[in-house]
């Protein structure tokens, strides 16, 4: 009999763990217009550059800056945004990151050249970047140097 109540409390536990899950939800997509836009020419990242991880089709040039091109896009999964910073042309150095969590700012130093860029969703509060040394380059990016 011990066998058998163990079975039981197991598959309760399992249960309401099923129940628990299926109750989480998932986090909400950070709103970011420049990736509702219909996409043109402009758009498409040089081929060098690999867009593993991030939906191809979301893929927007949001600023030429600095001798670099920044891009946002979707991740290929999660809510949230990529930021893709590619080197002026001619250079094969590009860098990427993503945030996947729902969360409104990414902050991350893709090429390692002595700046650092913060993505925020619309309306994202930026005095704390801005108060970090942030300028701001476009709508949703920001660049520290």
């Amino acid at each position: 009999m011990p066998v058998r109540g163990t079975l039981v409390t197991s598959a309760v536990a399992a249960l309401a763990m099923l129940a628990l899950v299926s109750c989480t939800q998932e986090p909400a997509q950070p709103d970011m217009a420049i990736l509702d836009r219909a996409a043109s020419a402009e758009d498409e990242v040089p081929g060098f550059v690999d867009l593993k991880g991030k939906d191809p089709s979301t893929v927007r040039l949001a600023a030429d800056h600095g001798g670099f091109r920044f891009y946002l896009a979707r991740p290929d999964q999660g809510a949230g945004f990529c930021l893709i910073q590619v080197a002026e042309a001619g250079k094969e150095r590009w860098g990427s990151a993503c945030t996947t969590d729902g969360k409104p700012v990414l902050t991350t130093n893709l090429l390692g050249y002595g700046s650092e860029a913060a993505v925020v969703a619309d309306g994202g509060n930026t005095g704390d970047l801005v108060g970090q040394g942030y300028a701001l380059i476009q709508d949703n990016i920001l660049v520290r140097r």
